[in-house]
């Protein structure tokens, strides 16, 4: 019993969860300290992430206890697990949403417009929207209105105009994060 902790999340629900899995989140530890100090024996602890966030938590803590790539959840759900990971006190898990929203800041750089012209003419997908240079591609496949229309309309223009005019949801722009490379280069 005293390798188990019983974490109620804000919406009512009780995960009994194994306290070496729980090791990283350091909001935790506290909690599980004063219980030891006054001898209880049964260990409960309240977080405030609710419960569908905590299950995604635990599978990505599970993962990195077992040594296995952590799952690839969408980049919607991605902020509200960086919101656990504040919460939560967890590092690792608010450094892999860091680099899944796009702040990896290693991976960013800027491009001049000869750069993403030549890339494109060599099969790639980068568009510009707004100054951002985006890398499309893998996307293609799974884009709404089809492969084609993308590369025949937005590539090597500003296609900020063609992206604000047919996509005006919340969720279109949280996937702007997803392909995010860079900057394109004011000269």
């Amino acid at each position: 019993e005293r390798e188990i902790i019983h974490v109620k999340t804000r919406d009512g629900e009780m995960f009994p969860v194994h306290r070496a899995l729980l090791r990283q989140c350091i909001a935790l530890t506290g909690a599980v300290r004063r219980a030891g100090e006054i001898g209880e024996s049964r260990i409960d602890v309240d977080i405030d992430v609710d419960t569908d966030v905590f299950d995604r938590v635990l599978i990505f803590l599970e993962a990195a206890e077992l040594a296995k790539p952590p799952p690839m959840y969408d980049i919607r759900i991605t902020e509200t697990l960086s919101a656990a990971a504040e919460t939560l006190g967890c590092r690792t898990l608010g450094d892999w949403c860091a680099r899944r929203l796009g702040a990896y800041a290693s991976r960013l750089r800027e491009y001049a417009w000869d750069e993403i012209v030549a890339y494109n003419a060599a099969g790639g997908v980068w568009l510009c929207i707004d100054g951002m240079v985006l890398d499309v591609k893998r996307w293609l496949g799974e884009h709404p209105g089809g492969d084609v229309i993308i590369p025949n309309q937005s590539l090597n223009i500003d296609a900020s105009r063609h992206f604000e005019m047919y996509h005006s949801s919340r969720e279109s722009f949280l996937y702007l994060k997803e392909f995010y490379i860079g900057e394109v280069a004011a000269a």
